[in-house]
């Protein structure tokens, strides 16, 4: 069996360690799912006992099954794919540094590595695999369990079974395809850290090491015997490890079903010798002190990653559903008259409030009421924490329009829309708005505002509240008015 040096032992830690962390967030979002789908086979087999069997049959009371499995299913649907992703890009950069952190611990040098390109992995994990991409597989996946789970609500009820009997059919349905997306995730994390683990190697040789890569396979009773037999195997860095017709650089890159899905194989590095020239601050020969993968990356990769700048960027898919988590865990730790006076806000009541805040004509009887709730909300926004710089949008009349261009600070809450088509929409909504524009708003992390989200009495608005008294610069950029937020 070969033997790990303390480095690699500590690498493949890690790498044990994020594979439980990301079979952690699956079972959690299958077991969410399952929860909310067992909600509804209670009702569904309740009422059910009251019905006759012909009206069981009933086709609008199938569809209506259907509809709200394949709902429940859609909603954990990205966190599902965002999840394999995260993972996969976690894995694809421990792949490349993990390399230079063992050759550089291990032989006691600095070496004069470069960066692994963000983007670069990004593009490696949304690569598509036999010619489809990762959320096309994972649609196939869940429009099956919603069919079968469908299937299994549906017969138990035409049978007349007990909700019991009919949610342990749901149960296994739901492991099995739990179990689905594990594989796909320790598949797609493992090609990742395969081909950039590939690039380290490569890149190495380039300096002048003289390295070679060797096999490592899990020796267990689920090892492929193809594998077992490639264990411990050595060939040099450009060579391919070839078995029974097969070839590949390193495990998972195979191309076929067979020899890729689920392995758990990896490889290490076989240093035969380091130039003299790398050796540039060993000059005692003595061995440093041992540092864990994660002391090593904060010493030698974060200090060169120059700091971020401000980055505003129209949120994707999967920014639109973070920023959404963010706001349901929010709204879950708000006090019941700050959430009603969100609500209140996002109904009807936003016009009188902000009326006041602007010192316009407004009815005093309303006052104290409107000022009540203008507290709660401003404590509200308070507690929301933004972490991304974003671009949002706002449809605007002619009048607000000047009135933005020509002022510095908004005294009144402000809403916006991470949705452009939102802002549009409502210029078509109303006559009086013909004459007006979409404004353009770049809101730093850390601003005072909330995502509300699909919690607005609006749900469809994708609405960011900006809180009042924030201060802004403009700019009209291509025709457009630009809104930068200061704070």
């Amino acid at each position: 069996m070969t033997q790990l040096n303390k480095w690699q032992k500590e690498l493949q830690a890690l790498q044990k360690a994020n594979y439980q962390k990301t079979d952690n967030q699956l079972f959690n979002v299958y077991r969410q799912s399952l929860i909310d789908i067992k909600k509804r086979l209670k009702v569904y087999t309740e009422n059910a006992e009251s019905l006759s069997f012909s009206t069981r049959l009933e086709v609008e009371r199938l569809f209506s099954v259907a509809d709200e499995i394949n709902a429940i299913l859609q909603l954990n649907s990205p966190k599902i794919e965002k999840t394999i992703k995260g993972y996969s890009a976690k894995q694809a950069e421990q792949g490349y540094y993990g390399l230079w952190y063992t050759l550089e611990q291990s032989q006691n040098i600095a070496l004069s590595m470069p960066l692994i390109n963000h983007d670069y992995i990004m593009n490696l994990v949304n690569a598509p695999v036999a010619g489809k991409r990762l959320s096309k597989r994972l649609y196939k996946y869940r429009d099956e369990l919603a069919q079968n789970v469908t299937n299994n609500i549906i017969t138990g009820l035409f049978e007349g079974k007990s909700y019991a009997e009919i949610a342990r059919w749901i149960n296994e349905e739901t492991e099995a395809s739990y179990k689905q997306a594990l594989r796909i995730a320790r598949t797609e994390a493992g090609r990742t850290q395969s081909v950039t683990t590939q690039k380290g190697y490569e890149e190495a040789k380039e300096l002048g090491i003289n390295i070679k890569k060797k096999w490592l396979a899990t020796i267990d009773k689920h090892t492929r015997r193809t594998h077992q037999e490639l264990d411990g195997k050595e060939v040099d860095v450009d060579e391919e490890f070839t078995i029974r017709g097969h070839s590949a650089k390193g495990p998972r890159m195979f191309g076929i079903a067979s020899e890729d899905v689920n392995c758990r194989c990896t490889t290490i590095e076989v240093v035969d010798d380091i130039s003299p020239e790398l050796r540039k601050d060993n000059e005692s020969k003595e061995m440093s002190e041992f540092k864990s993968y994660d002391e090593w990356y904060a010493d030698r990769i974060r200090q060169n990653e120059s700091k971020p700048k401000p980055n505003f960027t129209e949120l994707d898919f999967f920014g639109q559903s973070d920023l959404q988590d963010d706001s349901d865990k929010w709204v879950a730790g708000l006090k019941p008259e700050q959430v009603n006076a969100m609500k209140d806000y996002t109904s009807d009541a936003f016009a009188k409030m902000n009326k006041i805040l602007r010192n316009e004509k407004y009815n005093p009887r309303e006052k104290p009421y409107l000022v009540n709730i203008i507290q709660n909300l401003d404590d509200a926004i308070s507690k929301f924490k933004l972490k991304h710089d974003i671009i949002t949008y706002r449809g605007v009349s002619a009048n607000e329009y000047d009135a933005i261009l020509n002022g510095n600070v908004f005294k009144e809450f402000k809403s916006t829309s991470i949705n452009k088509k939102v802002a549009e929409d409502f210029l078509n909504f109303t006559s009086a708005n013909k004459d007006g524009s979409v404004v353009k708003f770049l809101i730093p992390k850390g601003t005072q505002g909330a995502y509300i989200g699909t919690n607005s009495s609006m749900k469809k608005e994708s609405e960011f509240l900006l809180n009042r008294n924030l201060k802004y610069t403009v700019e009209i950029v291509d025709n457009i008015l630009e809104v930068t937020i200061l704070g």
